[in-house]
């Protein structure tokens, strides 16, 4: 046995023990029924539904395996602190309880609890729970903007709160603004090769090198807040009351071309640009209090998204398009929600947990996960904590749990650090962290405040932009060869006929027409954009889908024979034409019909 299941195992027994009744139905967070014994492994705090986490420790972590044994394929390693979402279990093998765990990523598969009264997973969160410490990225892994505030002494003001950039790992820190402008906040441009930015009243354009200052703006009474950028970085939307109301106004990035997009009586505010450019999502109390409204990039045709009653807030495109995640207050408190930009009838999505009242978010780059800062008060004490959570709404994951305060979340280009800001060393430093829940560090830590951190985009991290917009990609193909697992996603925005559709691959052809079963939610010749199809190897659990397909599957089949992704390349047929090549190892494959 390789790299253990932990740190060490004794010899398995000969016996296998049955394990009694599953906690499939209990509640999360309540004790787990008793289990029958399982040789010496300790006693599962486990159960289904809730989430864990390895436990901390030499720095080994846990074998994920494809099968309930120490002889299935090893899939992966969780590494010490990462947290699971667990989906069943637990099964008694080799004198081991075994659990059937899904990543943040959406991997699934089976790690060992524990051996000889030692833990080797643990229920999560827990109160005061300490994250894993881990090392920090490579300097030359990219570049962190973040807001720097000298701590006044008493009596004084405080000193005006400065931009600085640093390298990836907290290093060569830089203040990019000048000394008199009080920075309130800032934006990086897609291209990462500028940062947008204001104090009370003005806007201020800056290079990356801190060169080049420009200043935006020149009104003398009126404010310019909330800038955001085009997704080209060559213009800039952005709020001011200089007309006596607040309304939304574009320029250009050479201060030309200033345009009143909104030109409304209402409160106008929070623009956001759609990734493909031909869109703002933005907020306004036309309809007697905030919703969010969707218009032109030209200002043309504004429309209220319909998301119901409730104060909404902070709209945010996916980065994929046609969907926008937002804050809106609906029962007392702050949630976060999700919905399809372009249905006339779409329905909001609730992707924060009742009860939570979230103050911020941001979406992952490849538009997986949403990370949130959840905050909540107990008398005069208030705190905030740290979470992610799938496109879906499923896999919810709290990284902190120590009572301190978190103030807001965004993501490294290539999706594989978050960084935030927290007073949890005393006054506010920059952390980053893993979206597994392993290594927390501190890339930002002085006697000042460190607060806002965001991360200088890399247009080329994830390689080249897919978005979804009708016309440009038809179907999506996301698979892993692990599992193995396939799943098709209509992302053309309207009906498809995928009868002609078929797979080739692993030596033979797969018709689109398998799906034709009862479990089929629209007709294939006229397959919607909602949900997807999946396939998977048969005698494996049912498997959930990607984050991409929403809320739910269309159709989806369990059987050995119809396995065509899992090596080299497969082929994409239309009408007995190949129409794409795809890369098993990629895991994500576009395709456009003819």
């Amino acid at each position: 046995m390789s790299h253990t299941d932990k740190r060490y195992l004794k010899p398995a027994l000969a016996v296998l023990m049955i394990v009694l009744a599953l906690a499939l139905t209990l509640p999360a967070h309540t004790p787990a029924r008793a289990q029958a014994p399982c040789g010496d492994a300790p006693a599962p705090r486990l159960i289904a539904g809730q989430t864990a986490r390895v436990v901390p420790g030499n720095g080994i972590g846990n074998n994920l395996r494809a099968g309930a044994t120490a002889g299935a394929v090893a899939l992966g390693v969780l590494a010490d602190g990462e947290i699971v979402t667990v989906v069943a279990g637990p099964t008694c093998a080799e004198n081991l309880n075994w659990w059937q765990v899904r990543r943040w990523t959406g991997q699934t598969g089976f790690t060992a609890e524990g051996n000889a009264g030692v833990y080797w997973l643990e229920p999560w969160p827990f109160a005061s729970g300490p994250l894993a410490a881990g090392p920090a990225p490579a300097a030359d892994t990219g570049r962190i903007a973040y807001l720097r505030q000298a701590i006044a002494a008493p009596g004084q003001t405080a000193p005006p709160a400065e931009l600085v950039i640093a390298s990836a790992d907290g290093s060569n820190p830089v203040r990019v603004s000048p000394d008199e402008v009080n920075v309130l906040g800032f934006v990086w441009s897609p291209d990462g090769s500028r940062i947008a930015f204001y104090d009370a009243q003005q806007l201020y354009l800056i290079d990356a090198s801190g060169e080049n200052l420009l200043q935006l703006t020149h009104t003398t009474e009126a404010t310019n807040t909330a800038p955001t950028w085009a997704p080209d970085s060559t213009r800039l939307a952005f709020v001011s009351d200089r007309d006596g109301n607040l309304e939304i106004y574009a320029v250009n990035v050479d201060g030309s071309g200033l345009t009143n997009l909104t030109n409304h009586p209402a409160a106008d505010s929070q623009p956001a640009w759609s990734a493909d450019g031909t869109q703002i999502a933005f907020v306004s109390d036309r309809n007697g209090e905030p919703d969010i409204f969707i218009m032109a990039s030209n200002g043309a045709t504004p429309r209220s998204l319909g998301t119901g009653p409730g104060v909404d807030a902070q709209p945010a495109w996916s980065p994929r398009g046609g969907e926008i995640a937002y804050l809106s207050e609906q029962d007392g408190r702050q949630a976060l929600y999700r919905v399809f930009a372009f249905e006339s009838a779409a329905l909001p999505v609730r992707l924060s947990a009742d009860g939570n009242n979230v103050t911020g978010f941001a979406w992952a780059p490849d538009a997986s996960r949403l990370a949130y800062v959840i905050t909540s008060s107990a008398g005069t004490t208030t705190s905030s904590e740290l979470a992610s959570v799938r496109a879906d709404g499923t896999d919810r994951i709290v990284y902190t749990a120590d009572g301190r305060s978190v103030e807001s979340v965004g993501w490294s280009p290539d999706g594989e650090w978050l960084a935030f800001s927290s007073d949890r060393a005393g006054n506010f430093d920059v952390y980053l962290l893993r979206p597994s829940g392993a290594g927390l560090v501190a890339v930002a830590s002085t006697a000042a405040h460190e607060r806002a951190p965001q991360w200088q985009p890399n247009p080329d991290a994830l390689g080249p932009a897919v978005p979804v917009t009708p016309g440009e990609q038809d179907l999506l193909l996301i698979y892993d060869a692990g599992v193995p697992v396939f799943t098709l996603q209509n992302t053309s925005g309207q009906e498809l006929d995928l009868t002609p559709l078929a797979f080739q691959g692993a030596g033979r052809t797969i018709p689109a027409t398998v799906w034709n079963t009862p479990f089929l939610a629209s007709p294939l010749n006229a397959f919607k954009p909602i949900g997807c199809l999946m396939i998977w190897g048969f005698n494996l659990p049912e498997q959930p889908a990607p984050p991409e397909c929403g809320d739910a599957r269309q159709g989806w089949l369990s059987d050995n024979e119809l396995i065509f992704w899992t090596a080299g390349t497969f082929d994409v047929l239309y009408g007995g034409q190949t129409i794409a090549t795809c890369e098993t190892a990629a895991g994500r494959c576009p395709v456009n019909l003819p």
